[in-house]
């Protein structure tokens, strides 16, 4: 048995890895701060960064933020990044306690990403992806 499987990582493709190594604690921080619950931050987080793809993490945007639908922020640093999520978004998702509540609040007009009519549920199905990936992951 090599040490991939004996520590149940085997599972775990390599970008939620460094999803979780990279944004984890941050996004912790930010949930903690918000009193929302920590994995329906990172799915947002997952969801619209693209698990923090590669063109998102050169912009240092953990939430794939853009200008009003436009080009992507580019921010200095992910704590950059969180700091601006929390003073624009913070208040409209604090004190989420569950997936529901967080998106209904995420979803109060004026609606984020209200383009996409089935955003919803694509949050929710991603939220189930971040619990399972929570759990192979080790990043719990």
């Amino acid at each position: 048995m090599n040490w991939v499987d004996l520590y149940g990582l085997a599972g775990c493709p390599k970008h939620v890895r460094d999803f979780f190594k990279d944004l984890g604690r941050p996004l912790d921080d930010l949930a903690e701060r918000l009193r929302v619950d920590p994995t329906a931050i990172k799915a947002l987080s997952s969801y619209e960064s693209g698990w923090y793809n590669a063109h998102n993490r050169a912009l240092k945007n953990p939430f794939g933020l853009t200008k009003a639908g436009g080009r992507n922020l580019r921010f200095g640093s992910v704590e950059e990044a969180v700091n601006y999520f929390e003073q624009k978004i913070g208040p409209k998702i604090s004190d989420a306690r569950n997936i529901d509540e967080f998106i209904e609040k995420l979803q109060t007009p004026p609606k984020y990403n209200s383009i996409n009519p089935n955003y919803e549920k694509n949050l929710r199905d991603q939220y189930k992806t971040v619990q399972k990936y929570e759990g192979q992951c080790g990043c719990e």
